[in-house]
């Protein structure tokens, strides 16, 4: 059976959390390790979820250590070739990723993979971007390039960057970048990860078959 890491970094989204771990458990043929890092809550929840989620890695950080550390300390837990970084509120398709995995391993030079996002009204919403520069420092310049550069009909699209509530990635290029730079606390984290991969030649990919739905803001409010 194939095996699969998924990292979700906590912090107070427990009903969010719920629904995510819920669709994980959805997913066939595969064998998930999730592994949940949570970032000092301190609401007195954590307790109940370990209970009701024994199948669950839980890791307490000391402290909210913001998103790219917690997300690198829950990659040190895992143990499979494959990591996905998993927002808590996200949910999955049923039984999606594992057509996801086959085809990703059959197309090794896909380094640093996203899919498609929906929002709660399931409505695409664009997960990727362009990096920043002159052209494209406000909102509405990025969307007016987006719409030329990038269309969700096509199979696949190669943006600058991926949003960072869908990240899959090989552990062996996740190590070779040395993971998220814990400089970012929040926000530009998933920008700087696609940088660095495409300064050493890793090709960043949004596959439009698959998707997954996104109740944007709901843990970065938080």
């Amino acid at each position: 059976m194939k095996k699969i890491s998924i990292v979700i970094v906590n912090f107070r989204t427990w009903d969010s959390l719920n629904l995510c771990l819920k669709s994980i458990l959805e997913q066939k043929k595969l064998d998930c390790e999730v592994i949940v890092v949570d970032n000092n809550s301190d609401d007195n929840k954590l307790y109940d979820f370990k209970i009701k989620y024994s199948w669950v890695k839980w890791v307490k950080n000391q402290k909210n250590y913001g998103f790219a550390k917690a997300c690198n300390i829950g990659a040190s837990f895992s143990s499979s070739n494959w990591i996905l970084f998993l927002n808590p509120d996200t949910i999955l398709v049923k039984n999606s990723l594992y057509t996801l995995l086959i085809y990703c391993e059959k197309n090794t030079d896909h380094k640093i993979i996203g899919i498609k996002q929906l929002n709660d009204n399931l409505k695409h919403v664009d997960p990727s971007g362009l990096f920043l520069n002159f052209w494209s420092l406000t909102g509405f310049s990025r969307a007016i390039i987006r719409q030329f550069k990038f269309s969700n009909n096509e199979a696949a699209n190669f943006p600058d960057w991926i949003s960072g509530s869908f990240v899959l990635i090989r552990k062996k290029d996740f190590d070779s970048l040395n993971g998220w730079d814990e400089d970012f606390w929040m926000y530009y984290e998933d920008m700087d990860l696609c940088k660095r991969a495409k300064n050493i030649g890793m090709k960043i990919i949004l596959l439009n078959k698959w998707n997954y739905k996104h109740s944007h803001g709901k843990a970065s409010r938080k």
